[in-house]
């Protein structure tokens, strides 16, 4: 398992930016099979409904752990389209885990999937097709 490496403009990401007060501040791991992942605990100021995870956060981890699995392949990329099957609540002050795969790569295109889940259960499932950037 290898963790992530960031580079300078990375510092002040939302999700995984170590210099960004506000942030989530994520530490990403890559597993032996390619799949990238994170470990999250959504405590009360992520709810929404009492005792639930907030959707938009739980859509904010699903692409930052699909982007993250494309920076493994040495790329950086931008959303192109996200959808999102929410299948079971996701219960705060409970450790999730936040997975993602590349499918497949079709010129600058990257399809990408990725799920939490919670107590060994898939919560909510997303993919995604990811557009390479070009860093200028």
């Amino acid at each position: 398992m290898r963790s992530s490496t960031k580079s300078s403009h990375d510092l002040n990401c939302f999700s995984c930016g170590s210099e960004n007060d506000d942030g989530l501040k994520l530490n990403f791991h890559q597993r032996e099979n390619g799949e990238v992942f994170v470990i999250f605990y959504p405590n009360k100021k992520y709810q929404s409904y009492e005792n639930i995870l907030h959707g938009g956060i739980q859509s904010l981890l699903l692409d930052a752990v699909m982007v993250q699995a494309i920076k493994r392949c040495g790329d950086e990329a931008v959303t192109g389209k996200m959808e999102f099957k929410f299948l079971k609540q996701v219960s705060i002050n409970q450790i999730i885990e936040v997975t993602a795969t590349i499918n497949e790569k079709r010129g600058d295109f990257y399809i990408v999937s990725s799920w939490i889940k919670q107590k060994r259960e898939i919560k909510t499932k997303s993919s995604g097709i990811y557009k390479k950037r070009s860093r200028t």
